[in-house]
């Protein structure tokens, strides 16, 4: 059921002839959906209140207090260059989200996507009931786009939030790179790189071999099994800096590092 305020909101916008890009969202998500695809999109923008922000919030969200009401223009130094990226908008219950897409859509952003069934509450209320349901898959990647690093998380690193190999390895001061890749499958590497070992008990020797001051940041093709990886890593006792490269990998980076020698 989509709500009143969505219908209201059409007519309203195609009353006033303002120029921009189409008049309404890309999608009507429902929680169902949200549940499966939160960190499918490229980026989430939570429009609610700084209050409501601190009371709990995304690790990787982007946050807009006053969007549904203020020009989307006084919020380019957060969204600028984003115009074509799967965007995800949310509030507490739908009506701001909604009243903030209409907002972008006027400035030229053309691939918004709406939360409607519910707000942020209900988006971690759900992720985090779905991952803590299955012990074996807990922590979910959605679970941990919420959380950020911890002693469960790993930290997405998302390709279009880097541009070079320094983007990686200023992360710390002894970054490792970790391809999770089968060596069998994919012999090539980055020479910078180590491998994980796939069998479990060569994984926790991997993590006792280390220090404990390394940053370690895995990779595989595209982000899926780099964030299985990472959660293995952090499963055997590994808690120090941990992340993965999300939604791209080795075929995106290694001309970064071959150009960084």
């Amino acid at each position: 059921i989509i709500p009143s305020y969505y219908s209201e909101a059409v007519v309203s916008t195609q009353s006033t002839g303002e120029e921009g890009g189409p008049s309404c969202p890309t999608s009507m998500v429902s929680l169902d959906e949200v549940v499966q695809d939160y960190y499918k999109y490229d980026y989430r923008v939570d429009v609610r209140t700084v209050q409501e922000w601190e009371e709990g919030h995304g690790n990787m969200s982007i946050h807009t207090p006053g969007l549904a009401a203020n020009k989307a223009d006084g919020y380019m130094d957060k969204l600028a260059g984003l115009e074509d990226a799967n965007i995800l908008l949310y509030c507490r219950s739908g009506g701001r989200a909604f009243s903030a897409a209409l907002n972008l859509l006027r400035y030229g952003f053309s691939n918004i996507n709406v939360f409607y069934q519910g707000g942020f509450p209900n988006i971690q209320a759900a992720i985090f009931e779905h991952s803590e349901s299955n012990k074996k898959e807990h922590p979910t990647k959605n679970y941990c786009y919420i959380e950020g690093m911890s002693e469960r998380c790993p930290q997405a690193l998302p390709l279009l939030d880097m541009s070079s190999a320094a983007d990686i390895m200023s992360l710390g001061s002894k970054v490792i790179l970790v391809d999770v890749r089968p060596r069998k499958s994919f012999p090539e590497q980055i020479e910078q790189a180590v491998r994980m070992p796939v069998k479990k008990h060569r994984v926790k020797k991997f993590v006792e071999g280390l220090t404990g001051d390394e940053t370690l940041v895995t990779y595989c093709m595209e982000g899926t099994y780099a964030y299985m990886g990472a959660r293995a890593i952090r499963k055997q006792g590994w808690t120090g800096p941990l992340y993965y490269i999300d939604k791209g990998g080795y075929p995106d980076i290694k001309d970064w590092f071959m150009d960084s020698e």
